[in-house]
């Protein structure tokens, strides 16, 4: 029982610490709440309005902070303007910039002069100035006529005949011949037989005429440089070991070849073919018309047996451009 008074005690105590505690924590939380809502809170209209200030401060030489009043900071700010406004103390003296009598290059151009003044001036006859070339300007103006009339035709057209009915004139001429795995002794053997017709007629042309052969696939190639060639014994030999040597395999692309023979602006144009897939186009068509201008345009076709379509773009092809068109049966060969 002795240990009761010192039990209490110990009680009193710790519910005096714990009230501190509590008090302390309320206390805290209380004044959080009025601080937040002073801030936030709408005054009444008709409470008076707190005004604020900013306090202004300048440092001076010995770093010591002066506070400024409102007038104080206008004043200095007044004082600084009207500084900076104020005409420099000294004007920067002046660069000492030699004088240059002349320099290099083209002289100044002079002013352009007055409309009016241009009008009044005095008309200069024309006549009166002459305008000389140099001697190595003349012999380049007589070189170029030179080249320009050696390109012209020479001669007069002649008319030659392929595959016993096909006619062309004119003095530059273009075979094109499809060389297409279908053409070859695998299938139609058109090019052995083309072989034979295409050296008897450019052995017919005279040397005053050109001629051309474009054997085509899905690439072309052409005997010797791609030029016309005069048609002299030397370039005539060259046609039937050129026509021997061709391989024929790969796809067709006519418009390859086409548009590679109108390269040499030919007066008569020769297409050999079966005619196989693709066709052209009706803007290819209408491109190759354009090309051509006034040459004549023959075409070739090739099958086995009767022709299956009366009309294609060679029949159309040879029609609109000054042309005939044919279809050849291969049987007949062997008859």
């Amino acid at each position: 029982m002795s240990d009761a008074p010192q039990n209490f005690e110990r009680f009193n105590q710790r519910r005096s610490a714990s009230l501190l505690i509590s008090v302390l924590l309320h206390g805290g939380l209380l004044a959080i709440a009025v601080l937040l809502f002073s801030l936030f809170r709408t005054p009444a209209p008709d409470e008076p309005t707190r005004r604020g200030s900013i306090v202004l401060t300048s440092n001076d030489e010995n770093q010591n902070e002066e506070f400024l009043t409102e007038e104080e900071f206008e004043e200095t700010m007044e004082e600084t303007a009207v500084a900076a406004s104020a005409p420099a103390a000294q004007a920067a003296p002046a660069l000492d910039v030699p004088v240059i009598e002349s320099l290099p290059g083209p002289p100044p151009v002079e002013p352009t002069p007055n409309a009016t003044e241009m009008a009044n001036e005095t008309l200069t006859d024309a006549a009166n100035h002459q305008f000389e070339l140099s001697q190595a300007e003349l012999d380049e103006i007589a070189k170029e006529q030179r080249r320009l009339k050696s390109r012209q035709p020479k001669g007069d057209p002649m008319s030659i005949n392929i595959f016993d009915g096909t006619k062309m004139t004119g003095r530059r001429f273009v075979f094109i011949i499809d060389r297409s795995q279908s053409m070859g002794s695998q299938g139609l053997g058109v090019l052995s037989q083309a072989t034979k017709e295409l050296t008897a007629a450019i052995q017919q042309l005279q040397p005053n005429h050109e001629f051309q052969i474009v054997a085509y696939h899905s690439r072309t190639v052409t005997i010797s440089e791609r030029r016309l060639l005069t048609a002299n014994a030397e370039n005539k030999a060259l046609v039937k070991p050129f026509l021997q040597r061709l391989a024929a395999f790969g796809a067709t692309e006519h418009n390859y070849g086409i548009n590679a023979g109108l390269m040499f602006r030919p007066d008569a144009i020769v297409l050999l073919t079966d005619g196989g897939y693709p066709g052209l186009t009706a803007t290819q068509l209408k491109e190759v018309r354009k090309r051509a201008g006034k040459a004549e345009f023959h075409c070739i076709q090739f099958g086995l047996g009767p022709q299956q379509k009366p009309t294609n773009f060679m029949t159309r092809l040879a029609s609109e451009c000054n042309g005939t068109f044919r279809y050849i049966d291969v049987r007949d060969w062997d008859e």
